[in-house]
């Protein structure tokens, strides 16, 4: 394709999204650096050495409103950004893309790799709430409680946390919770504070005897974490 100059375009639709990075836009990449669906198409300015983040939320593309655009980075010393010549690419195999940015810094040319770092949010506490013993004969039930807190998701949500499991183990044996096989997935009961809390109905039908039980909690695919009084 031959170039055309804005103007002798006229084959084509031609739209103004944004305004290029600030004091002048030197170059444009465009991909989905961190993973979450939605592309981006990222420009270098001049003055601060900043490249621009322009991330597409859907709909019209020609409607402002649908982009979102952030500070994606600086070159504090640099006298400018200049070349994002080519889409973020996945150059070492490891399934994560990557942007280079060229800039000027003095009278040195150099490049800069960024590579998308996820953060994962892990379990950070349970316990098992209550109670710290019951006696019930066969037919009735007790109802058990257990609490997790994980920053970044039990505190950003009203209900439960997205991908996180609960569960309650009942042992015969007393022994490590960890060994057990007989779990039962518990329901979500009630935000308190930044923690979840979850509940479950153990009912009385199990022969006459002592009983051990645990609450567990994963997150996603990250390990279990299990509590017991």
């Amino acid at each position: 394709m031959v170039g055309l100059k804005y103007d002798d375009a006229d084959d084509y639709s031609v739209y103004e999204i944004v305004v290029p990075g600030e004091s002048g836009g030197y170059g444009i990449g465009c991909g989905d650096l961190d993973g979450n669906g939605l592309i981006n198409f990222y420009t270098a300015g001049y003055g601060g050495g900043i490249v621009l983040s322009h991330e597409f939320q859907g709909g019209d593309i020609t409607d402002t409103s649908n982009y979102v655009t952030t500070t994606f980075a600086t070159h504090t010393t640099a006298s400018g950004s200049y070349g994002i010549e080519m889409p973020a690419v996945d150059m070492d195999d490891d399934g994560k893309a990557e942007l280079v940015v060229t800039y000027l810094e003095g009278g040195t040319i150099g490049a800069t790799v960024y590579e998308f770092q996820e953060t994962t949010t892990e379990i950070g506490w349970c316990n098992l709430q209550w109670p710290d013993a019951a006696t019930i004969t066969q037919g009735e039930s007790v109802t058990a409680y257990a609490q997790v807190w994980a920053e970044g998701a039990t505190d950003t949500s009203d209900g439960a946390a997205e991908g996180m499991g609960a569960w309650f183990g009942l042992s015969a044996v007393d022994t490590d919770p960890a060994s057990w096989e007989d779990w039962m997935e518990a329901s979500f009961n009630v935000q308190v504070g930044n923690n979840d809390e979850f509940m479950m109905d153990f009912v009385g039908n199990l022969p006459p005897g002592t009983y051990y039980y645990a609450s567990r909690f994963k997150l996603n695919d990250g390990d279990y974490f299990l509590r017991r009084l």
